[in-house]
């Protein structure tokens, strides 16, 4: 005799056909379910400019790399005031002013006495003071970009981020016809993959990070690295 839990269910051809329908159906159903709880790439860097407009502190900090000649260490003051970046650098003395606007990004550069001047156009690809990050990736116009979507989600530092790819409007607008963002929910850039011409050309990775004045986190170690061109450069948070 068997027991109720032991009585074998006869699966005909057409039970088979209607539970593999049933399956595909409920899995349809969670994948559409999945892709409409995904932001637009839009809300996603405004989320962004919001986190890094949050800012206000001043901090020293330092670019560091590896050249030929040895390492290069150049010390930095950072001043972070809602939405205004400005980093002052010395011998020779100058600031870069960094201002996150609601359609743009504008950077400008003191040297010494000199009056303000505007960075843009082909000027932004030009590297600072020796190292692998350039004026327009200090800038990050890429933020505004409109060209944009979400590919999904992953894991990078143990966060789960929204993948946003984002492409100028035109040839002129950056060096890049394509950046790939890694972007934590909280508004947080961890990570960033720059193209040219379908080649990867630079790479951004958070290393760490440190407890921010008003709460929550910000960026302690930054590296910035063109692969296969030698040693990468490090933007890091000297305060402790």
């Amino acid at each position: 005799m068997e027991w109720p839990s032991q009585v074998k269910t006869r699966i005909t051809p057409r039970r088979a056909l209607r539970a593999a329908a049933f399956a595909a159906l409920l899995l349809l159903t969670l994948v559409s379910s999945q892709a409409a709880e995904l932001p637009s790439g839009d809300e996603v860097l405004r989320l962004v400019r919001a986190s890094e407009s949050a800012q206000r502190e001043t901090l020293a900090g330092q670019l560091r790399t590896r050249t030929a000649a040895g390492a290069l260490k150049i010390p930095f003051q950072l001043q972070m005031e809602r939405g205004t970046f400005t980093y002052r650098f010395t011998e020779p003395d100058e600031r870069l002013i960094l201002r996150l606007g609601e359609t743009r990004a504008r950077l400008q550069r003191i040297a010494g006495t000199a009056p303000a001047e505007p960075i843009e156009g082909n000027a932004l690809a030009t590297p600072i003071r020796g190292t692998d990050i350039s004026y327009e990736d200090l800038a990050m116009p890429f933020l505004y970009w409109r060209n944009t979507h979400v590919a999904g989600e992953e894991t990078v530092m143990t966060r789960s981020c929204w993948l946003v790819q984002a492409e100028p409007a035109g040839r002129a607008e950056s060096q890049y016809d394509m950046v790939s963002l890694w972007v934590e929910k909280s508004g947080a850039l961890l990570k960033a993959e720059c193209y040219a011409q379908g080649q990867l050309v630079k790479k951004f990775r958070v290393v760490s990070v440190r407890p921010a004045r008003e709460g929550g986190y910000t960026l302690k170690s930054l590296s910035i690295e063109r692969p296969g061109k030698g040693a990468p450069t490090y933007l890091e948070i000297t305060d402790h």
